[in-house]
């Protein structure tokens, strides 16, 4: 994986002799000299051979020299950690640690306001990672993705992959890539961590909506039908499935219908859900759009 030239600091390292920049700035040839100086063998060779063998840093690293070891070092103690980081990225970008991850979202976030597709395209390299490393290890709930992830990272998982969601949405209109991603991204959580204790509605919004967006209703029509079995007291399964033929809120406005778009929103009062005051001002709103008609 490429990074983009900036490079964000991580709290969890101490701000000693060495940092990120000094030691991307060092040759490879020159990094390998500096280990073996510290009693840490290492070679582009095992680097190649091994980085698929370790999920982290420090299992990599206690191979050769023990945390304790390494902090016996003194203001060399942080070099070690850093070093790999950096030889993999050149190595072996295709093997990362789970190190990376924290970075690689922390990186995006940084970029995000200059360039939202290249950042969109940079997490969606960093999901293709985690997905693969959640399938590998059987985690079935978000809460327990976000616990294994937490060494690594500053925040939740599961936040960050709301806000990929919100991006791939709001860039819709730069392709349709975007939209199949946001869909693909959907699917894929829903699928992968259905036991989460985090409401997962937002997620089969996205799936709906999604799905409206690519021209298919009725598939639409079909996920929007099996969130409010799955939430029938959520009142924006509701309001969610109503928007899509909301003159307001639809997604495509070649799919604005006012009776369907009403016909949903009372339904949702019939179940009488929480929030139904959000429904109630969804038929207030589609009265007005009706009246101006």
């Amino acid at each position: 994986m490429v990074l983009p030239s900036r490079r964000v600091e991580n709290k969890r390292i101490p701000e000693l002799r060495w940092s990120f920049d000094n030691v991307r700035a060092m040759s490879s040839p020159a990094i390998f000299e500096k280990l073996n100086a510290l009693g840490i063998s290492l070679d582009e060779a095992i680097i190649r051979e091994q980085a698929g063998n370790f999920e982290s840093i420090g299992q990599f690293l206690d191979r050769y020299k023990s945390k304790d070891d390494r902090l016996e070092l003194g203001e060399d103690a942080d070099f070690p950690w850093l070093a790999l980081y950096t030889l993999t990225e050149r190595i072996c970008p295709d093997k990362p640690f789970l190190d990376h991850v924290g970075f690689w979202i922390m990186d995006g976030y940084h970029m995000q306001h200059i360039n939202e597709k290249t950042t969109s395209d940079f997490w969606w390299r960093v999901w293709e990672f985690v997905i693969a490393w959640a399938r590998k290890n059987d985690i079935r709930s978000l809460e327990v993705l976000d616990d294994s992830l937490s060494e690594f990272l500053d925040g939740f998982v599961s936040n960050w992959l709301m806000d990929l969601e919100e991006l791939l949405g709001n860039l819709w209109n730069e392709g349709e890539i975007y939209t199949r991603k946001r869909l693909d991204l959907a699917r894929a959580v829903q699928l992968q961590f259905p036991v989460s204790n985090l409401n997962l509605l937002n997620w089969g919004r996205a799936e709906g909506e999604s799905l409206f967006r690519l021209g298919d209703p009725v598939a639409g029509d079909e996920v929007y039908k099996s969130l409010l079995q799955r939430y029938p007291d959520e009142a924006w399964a509701y309001i969610g499935w109503g928007d899509q033929y909301s003159p307001t809120f639809a997604t495509v406005p070649a799919y604005v219908d006012f009776e369907k778009a009403l016909q949903i929103y009372r339904m949702g009062l019939d179940h009488e859900p929480l929030e139904n005051e959000a429904i109630r001002e969804r038929i207030g709103l589609l009265k007005g759009d009706l009246e101006n008609a």
